[in-house]
């Protein structure tokens, strides 16, 4: 697949996404005729990166993959539902209150556009986590396709829990050398490995049952 240095034109530029609220964690989402954990490859983040810039600037930026034969139709639309709240009380001072602090402890979806047109991958999404003057954040949900059918397949943890991802944990990750690959500019996503070949933290976190 093609894939060139864009890698930071959307998340730096704001590639357009869709975000809308919706109050149901997905704790309350259960597996039945419609919703259906992804217990195969029906998708997973293939490839999880963290971008680094002045003033300490740390984002999260995920590739994900589909199998479209193991769906059960066509795509319609590839997101994450998520909370996300902050860790350092930034936002409680109103004088340092910005863009970051909006939405806190609220539960979201965000559409994640197909990569340049393919019909099985989607990305760059990206997910600020701290800078100077700004909040630090966490995140807990998960990533889900949904098929023109109406069904949805969340991606889980390896234990069936939500996903979830902060500075704090990344930076540890990329301390203990866990695998964890870091942006610093106009790189190609080509050069940096798949989940599936990462360490077992971070499989057991994105891509559990090691996808390709």
């Amino acid at each position: 697949m093609f894939i060139a240095s864009a890698i930071l034109f959307c998340f730096i530029s704001s590639c357009k996404t869709t975000s809308t609220k919706n109050t149901q964690d997905t704790a309350a989402i259960k597996s039945d005729g419609t919703h259906h954990n992804a217990n195969g490859c029906e998708i997973f983040v293939d490839k999880v990166l963290l971008y680094r810039s002045s003033h300490a600037l740390t984002q999260a930026i995920f590739y994900l993959k589909t199998h479209n034969n193991d769906l059960d139709s066509p795509i319609s639309r590839v997101g994450f539902r998520y909370e996300k709240n902050e860790t350092d009380g930034f936002c409680r001072n109103s004088s340092n209150y910005n863009q970051y602090c909006e939405g806190l402890g609220e539960w979201k979806e965000d559409d994640i556009d197909s990569f340049f047109g393919a019909k099985d991958y989607f990305g760059a999404k990206s997910y600020f986590l701290s800078s100077d003057y700004n909040p630090t954040l966490d995140y807990k949900g998960t990533f889900f396709v949904q098929t023109e059918n109406g069904t949805y397949y969340w991606l889980k943890t390896k234990d069936d829990q939500d996903i979830s991802f902060s500075s704090h944990m990344f930076n540890d990750w990329e301390r203990d050398g866990q695998g964890i690959q870091t942006v610093y500019g106009n790189d190609n996503i080509n050069s940096f490995k798949s989940t599936a070949d990462s360490s077992q933290r971070v499989k057991d976190m994105f891509n559990p049952r090691g996808c390709r």
